[in-house]
């Protein structure tokens, strides 16, 4: 499988390292990136953390708290990123979960492989493959990326990366329209005004596919 390079080292670093690469088990590169993690209480966790739950690696959508018999609860929304399934627990305040440190890593999409299990990317820096679950990136979002389509994915310590953020607008053409719905090239289908007409490009949002405005 592909090899990322941890998140850690520096640009200079990052390239003399991958010259080793192919000399070194993948094992071994994970553990010069072993992952960060530190004890946080439940009421300090915040949107976009990554944190453990339950054996789960989670990303944190939405927090609120909440006083109940002089108790302080932290409402706590978020979602398995492995399987994409999305939570809401309502947590002691004082309750730790390991929360570990993930940075952001642009890159730009390849291709899926013809099992439709891996997408793969490529860091514009090193010019190395990332290979991500089908699974973190969607496969409705999927429909949305090209060749060489922006992304970022976030990463942990080790390289891995636990979450997938899609690009804000694609540019997508209208193959056919009633005025309210219009088909995509992409096969996808998206509420549109009644102005747009076949052969139309319009931007996109690709994340709830919600049609922003005609190129």
């Amino acid at each position: 499988s592909t090899m990322v390079l941890p998140q850690v080292l520096s640009n200079g670093s990052r390239r003399a390292f991958a010259l080793l690469a192919s000399t070194l088990r993948p094992s071994i590169i994970s553990a010069v990136g072993a992952s960060r993690g530190v004890a946080t209480e439940a009421g300090q966790l915040r949107k976009g953390d990554f944190f453990d739950f339950k054996g789960k690696q989670c990303m944190v959508q939405k927090t609120s708290q909440q006083l109940n018999n002089r108790k302080l609860f932290a409402i706590v929304e978020f979602r398995d990123v492995e399987t994409g399934t999305k939570y809401k627990e309502t947590i002691q305040a004082g309750d730790k979960f390991e929360k570990h440190w993930v940075e952001p890593l642009n890159v730009t999409f390849l291709y899926a492989d013809e099992g439709m299990s891996m997408v793969y990317f490529q860091n514009p820096e090193t010019f190395e493959q990332v290979e991500v679950p089908l699974v973190l990136v969607g496969a409705q979002m999927l429909a949305y990326l090209a060749d060489g389509q922006e992304a970022v994915l976030q990463c942990k310590d080790s390289g891995e990366a636990v979450v997938f953020q899609p690009p804000l607008r694609v540019v997508c053409k209208v193959l056919e329209t009633d005025g309210k719905v219009a088909i995509l090239e992409n096969g996808r289908t998206v509420p549109v005004p009644s102005f747009i007409k076949v052969g139309d490009s319009i931007f996109v949002n690709p994340e709830d596919e919600s049609y922003i405005e005609r190129v």
